[in-house]
């Protein structure tokens, strides 16, 4: 093509450029433009990668501006020397044809510009953490975010660092705290358990004083009922009932004194009874249940017996806990800062592109952010809701394109 002098017709066999695939989601062209479009589309998207015959340009401007200069030339020696120039025939079909290849310029113009964006998206997707594909705003937006995910992994690990060490030097961390705490629980509870089982003691032996004292005075009663009935059977005519007689009259108001004191302190214990019993009562619904009690003492004397031991191994864990958030935070700082110190390098980067490439890399952002929404479920419609549980955090993520077989991604986009 580069040795033609005037024009050069460039042939895209559409049925040959398209592939099943696309001819059966497409279908026929509707008309000549269509088919056009289709086929220069067709022919662009075979001018990717790393081809010697993908890069086609229009005529070169000093080698167009050369030919100009030369007809017209030519022709203003063909006036000077008396020669008429031809006549212009009328040509029917030159607007037509000249259209068309106006039209054929347009799609190629439009193609390269296709395949330039594509190369710069490509180019973007490359950069590390994919901070290429973000917008001036985003990239101001993400370094300062960057910048206080810094400054707070900073801090995070100069207070885990001095946690490590005033654990080590004082105790007092959330370990050995929640072993105080339990402690303190089972001391608790060890005393609720207590108190119920002396209230229910106190009530054990309040009925069992009742029941005794019931037995002495049924005792007491038929020693009374007895002696009463010896005195009733003596006579007063023997003198030897007379003795005995002395002895039972001393004897039964003994008895009945003793009979009266037993009754008063079964009606003392009666009556005391109820308040044993809701103290009783009280007691067992503060307390845990019956059968954790056994398991509360056992596990109440092992902490008293080894509770020095629990303490420093409590303790040795909080300090390998703020270790390791120490260790945590220094790897986020560390990730913060070489993402941080890709943004400064894109910034700069970007401050020295020639225009046209800023135009091509805006241009290629724009198709970026275009499949962005795409992809998050968003077009130029009406919103709709994403579907499934899909986080903000994920919607906010830059567009990743489809790997390229054979082409290294760059660090970023394995992340």
């Amino acid at each position: 093509m580069s040795r033609d002098r005037e024009a050069a017709c460039l042939y895209l066999p559409r049925e040959l450029l398209e592939s099943d695939a696309d001819r059966a989601r497409l279908g026929e062209p509707e008309g000549h433009e269509v088919e056009l479009q289709r086929a220069v589309a067709a022919y662009a998207a075979t001018l990717r990668g790393d081809r010697a015959d993908r890069l086609i340009t229009a005529e070169p401007e000093p080698i167009a501006r050369h030919h100009a200069e030369r007809a017209a030339s030519e022709r203003g020696d063909e006036i000077e020397h008396g020669v008429e120039p031809p006549a212009v025939v009328a040509d029917p079909d030159g607007e037509d044809l000249r259209q068309a290849r106006r039209e054929l310029a347009d799609a190629e113009r439009e193609a390269m510009a296709a395949v330039r964006r594509a190369g710069a998206l490509l180019a973007l997707t490359r950069s590390p953490y994919g901070v290429g594909l973000l917008t001036d705003g985003q990239l101001a937006a993400r370094q300062r975010s960057l910048g206080e995910r810094v400054t707070a992994a900073a801090a995070a690990i100069q207070a885990a660092e001095q946690e490590a060490r005033l654990y080590a030097r004082d105790g007092g961390g959330p370990a050995e705290q929640a072993a105080l705490l339990k402690r303190a629980r089972l001391v608790e509870q060890a005393r609720q358990v207590q108190a119920a089982e002396q209230a229910a003691r106190r009530l054990q032996q309040a009925r069992q004083d009742v029941a005794d004292g019931r037995e002495q005075i049924r005792r007491l009663v038929q020693r009374e009922n007895r002696l009463q009935h010896e005195l009733d059977g003596l006579g007063h005519l023997r003198p030897s009932h007379r003795a005995r007689r002395r002895e039972l009259e001393i004897a039964l108001p003994q008895l009945c004194e003793e009979l009266a004191a037993a009754r008063e302190r079964v009606a003392l214990l009666l009556q005391q009874s109820p308040a044993l019993e809701a103290a009783a009562e009280q007691a067992a619904a503060l307390a845990p249940p019956v059968t954790t009690w056994p398991l509360i003492w056992h596990h109440h004397l092992d902490l008293e017996r080894d509770l020095e031991d629990v303490r420093r191994g409590a303790r040795a864990r909080d300090v390998d806990d703020a270790a390791q958030r120490a260790g945590r935070a220094r790897q986020a700082h560390q990730a913060a800062q070489a993402e941080l110190a890709a943004v400064h390098d894109e910034r700069r980067r970007r401050t020295g592109l020639p225009p046209d490439r800023r135009d091509i890399e805006c241009a290629a952002r724009a198709d970026h952010a275009q499949r962005q929404r795409e992809a998050s479920g968003y077009g130029d419609g009406p919103v709709r809701p994403a579907v499934g549980r899909q986080s903000e955090r994920a919607r906010q993520q830059p567009y990743r394109p489809p790997p390229v077989r054979g082409v290294d991604r760059g660090p970023g986009l394995s992340r």
